[in-house]
């Protein structure tokens, strides 16, 4: 699979730039559309961008990652239907894959590794990211789940960002479990009758 990775990236279907621009933006693990750019798509992180020439070379690279296993995608619960297929996120299967891609970024490696693990156990068709006024990376509406992916919860502004997004969303649509999978914090809060784990990745897979 690495062998037909880098050949894709190796085509003549890309250009490579060593820093970020304005275009319309993908990051593979965290999917952002600037609806302001239309021609131009880009796989961005720190050190690699790469600009696909049209959407059409976009859906077609993405169809062949997919079919050669080295992603998944996953789709905004409250997309429109019409809009579904431009707001997906996409997910590499395995994070060694990933890790090609990223200058050491634990905080990506841990939303796919959560992502895999969900992937895994509930499927495309079950599993979707939520972003409407709130951002949430896992909804699963079946088991009335969500579940945020945030390495570390100890700055007091991330902590209140990702708990309250959780809250936001019970308010929207009931859940059952609320978790936020962290690298190694654990704590647990009820709030707004519902109650939100925080655990650390290692316990949350073995559970």
């Amino acid at each position: 699979m690495l062998i037909s990775l880098m050949t894709l990236l190796n085509s003549g279907l890309y250009t490579r730039y060593a820093s970020s621009t304005k275009t319309h933006k993908i990051i593979f693990t965290n999917a952002n559309f600037d609806a302001n750019f239309d021609n131009k798509i880009c796989i961005s992180n720190e050190n690699l961008v790469i600009f696909a020439k049209t959407t059409l070379i976009w859906k077609k690279t993405v169809t062949f990652l997919r079919d050669a296993c080295l992603i998944f995608s996953l789709t905004n619960y409250v997309s429109k239907f019409s809009e579904r297929e431009t707001t997906k996120k996409h997910y590499f299967i395995d994070n060694g894959i990933l890790h090609i891609f990223l200058n050491d970024d634990k905080t990506f490696l841990l939303e796919n590794l959560c992502a895999i693990y969900l992937y895994q156990k509930d499927g495309d068709e079950q599993l979707f990211f939520y972003n409407k006024n709130i951002e949430v990376d896992f909804y699963i509406p079946e088991h009335h789940t969500a579940i945020q992916s945030c390495y570390s919860m100890r700055d007091i502004q991330t902590f209140e960002r990702e708990v309250n997004a959780l809250l936001k969303l019970h308010s929207f649509e009931h859940l059952d479990k609320a978790y936020i999978i962290t690298y190694d914090e654990e704590k647990t809060i009820i709030k707004n009758d519902i109650t939100i784990e925080i655990m650390p990745i290692w316990k949350w897979i073995l559970q």
